[in-house]
């Protein structure tokens, strides 16, 4: 049985003898509060195979590599929305390559309203999902929303390093 992070369920408090493998809780509704990448790859109905086919781009990658010093990410996801079940596996996938899954990052699941407890979403003006936000030393970098403009690990390397030629 896999253990859970800190996540809840509509009013429902997860706790680590709470397994996504149980069917009865399948229908429970989207997954809200702090996640980690492990819950998102056992929740039922999350689309990891988006990512399989997926191809970074090796030099943009290696721009990300470069640049991603003291770099944090917020992820605002929701296991209810289709761009959140494309993007964030494919966002996992680039950091892999990349060879930075170890990248210090926070991964927030919100409701249908794009709320969540902590009040994250309202502090950092998310109106849509999912929203990635890089930040160095606290700092505001930039953000994804929704999709990417180009490929996800070109947008990535473009807010790392702004100088940088375009990928």
């Amino acid at each position: 049985m896999k253990a859970m992070s800190n996540c809840v369920w509509s009013d429902m408090l997860c706790s680590p003898v709470i397994s996504w493998e149980d069917p009865m809780l399948r229908n429970l509704g989207p997954l809200t509060g702090r996640l980690s990448r492990a819950d998102l790859e056992i929740c039922p109905g999350w689309e990891a195979s988006w990512a399989e086919a997926y191809q970074a781009d090796p030099a943009a990658l290696a721009t990300i590599r470069v640049h991603s010093a003291d770099v944090e990410v917020l992820i605002f996801n929701a296991t209810w929305c289709p761009d959140c079940r494309r993007e964030v596996p494919r966002f996992f996938k680039a950091l892999d390559q990349a060879g930075l899954s170890a990248l210090p990052l926070t991964l927030l699941g919100l409701d249908r309203t794009l709320r969540d407890a902590e009040g994250l979403a309202a502090q950092w003006g998310i109106k849509a999902v999912p929203t990635f936000i890089f930040l160095r030393d606290g700092a505001e970098l930039g953000r994804i929303v929704e999709r990417p403009t180009s490929t996800l690990e070109g947008d990535i390397a473009r807010i790392l390093a702004p100088g940088a030629p375009p990928r």
